[in-house]
């Protein structure tokens, strides 16, 4: 497995980067960084690796209900576009045998 070169928001839609970028770069100013988060969030055109992004940025700032609040986005967004079933029964056949798939790729 190879480490990624670029941050995972590199593949972030245009309108979002230059606030998840200017997050990055003011991470030790908590109130200004969080600022840049929460406009990359409220872009219209907000993907999956930018939601991505705000949980691990609220999750390293021990903002819990921020990142779960995110978690709960992200993974809404993941049943959404897989189209996957609500019920766990239904679900968790799907999920063992896409255990080995490679996640990046398919989503």
């Amino acid at each position: 497995m190879s480490l990624p070169t670029a941050p995972s928001w590199f593949s972030t839609s245009a309108s979002t980067q230059p606030w998840l970028a200017a997050a990055a770069q003011s991470w030790e100013d908590t109130q200004t960084s969080e600022r840049y988060v929460e406009q990359a969030l409220a872009q219209p055109d907000v993907d999956l690796e930018a939601l991505v992004s705000a949980y691990r940025y609220y999750f390293y700032k021990n903002q819990d209900a921020k990142a779960l609040e995110m978690a709960i986005a992200v993974t809404e967004r993941i049943q959404r576009l897989e189209q996957w079933p609500a019920q766990w029964d239904d679900l968790k056949p799907i999920l063992l045998a896409r255990l080995d798939d490679d996640v990046c790729g398919s989503i």
